[in-house]
């Protein structure tokens, strides 16, 4: 296993009613590592979060909604309102059964909340980070740096993310950058042995102007950025039997010429799954890059569009 993470052991854990949590300054994390939300925009990978896993699989940062029970797939609220102050955007929820006033104060007293939507179109989504809620009114207010893809417009699908009040679903976690207390509810059938979080915020494989190089029979796992990264490489073999998940960003890059993945699998991925790049359009050169038997499954969990599983 290559890993850009840290195995947390469960002997560090201390447990409340259905929540784990550890403190991640005394098992020797640094804190600096543990990255930050990024807006980005159309298509951007721009996800720099540490994550924690449990078997292998992601737990998602504690939301509202939750994730459908049955289906896994993400759950939304709708924009009811919007306004616009200059530059600032601000917008109204639409008031639902599950938004009590209890659950809001809660939100207003985050200290880091984001909100991730579709703001104004279903093929185009970003993070955006609030600047002020009203828990009343249920009016949020975008902070500036944080701009929507292409505006806000009513009926826009919207989730509350990285809310500490919201850790309330199994296979959900939350880390307070500035203590370093992390907190998660286990999946039901989680080996607590095997609880890792990412935090390399550089691939975890690094490959550059390398020839005639094989790489085979490996996992490549937990990382912050891409996790298998070839720059400007020739006559790579990659695989048989690499296994390639656990990242906050892109599975696979490739750029060079006369190389080849093959019968490998990439999953749980929060951007694409494989990036090509290689030949040269305007003298026809061919690039020699070869994709074959490849198994891509759950990717794009955190930036959803146009970030496909396979990229050329």
């Amino acid at each position: 296993l290559f890993s850009g993470g840290v195995s947390l052991p469960s002997s560090a854990l201390t447990r409340r009613f259905a929540v784990f949590s550890a403190n991640l300054s005394e098992l020797g994390v640094d804190l600096s590592q543990l990255g930050t939300f990024k807006p980005g925009g159309l298509g951007q990978c721009s996800n720099d979060i540490a994550e924690l896993y449990l078997d292998g699989r992601p737990l998602t940062l504690a939301r509202y909604p939750n994730l459908n029970r049955v289906t896994g797939d993400p759950e939304w609220m709708q924009v009811e309102r919007v306004w616009r102050d200059n530059a600032s955007y601000s917008f109204g929820l639409r008031r639902t059964r599950g938004l009590s006033s209890w659950r809001t104060r809660a939100w207003e007293r985050e200290a880091d909340v984001w909100w991730h939507g579709y703001w104004s179109v279903d093929w185009a989504d970003s993070y955006v980070r609030a600047s002020a809620f009203d828990p009343w009114a249920l009016e949020v207010s975008v902070d500036d740096s944080t701009p929507p893809v292409y505006g806000i417009k009513p009926q826009a699908r919207v989730a509350l993310v990285n809310a500490a009040s919201e850790l309330d679903a199994e296979g959900e976690f939350y880390i307070d950058r500035d203590s370093g207390m992390l907190s998660f509810m286990p999946f039901a059938d989680s080996d607590l042995d095997t609880l890792t979080l990412s935090l390399s915020s550089s691939c975890v494989v690094c490959v550059s102007g390398t020839e005639h190089l094989h790489l085979r029979d490996v996992d490549i796992a937990y990382g912050r950025g891409t996790l298998l990264e070839a720059t400007s490489v020739a006559h790579l073999t990659l695989g048989p039997n690499l296994d390639i998940y656990g990242g906050s960003q892109s599975g696979v890059s490739l750029v060079g010429s006369d190389s080849v993945l093959v019968n490998s699998s990439v999953h749980d991925v929060g951007c694409s799954g494989v990036s090509i790049v290689g030949g040269d359009r305007p003298t026809l050169t061919a690039s020699g890059l070869e994709l074959s038997h490849l198994t891509m499954t759950r990717t794009a969990r955190l930036s959803r569009t146009f970030t496909p599983a396979l990229r050329w």
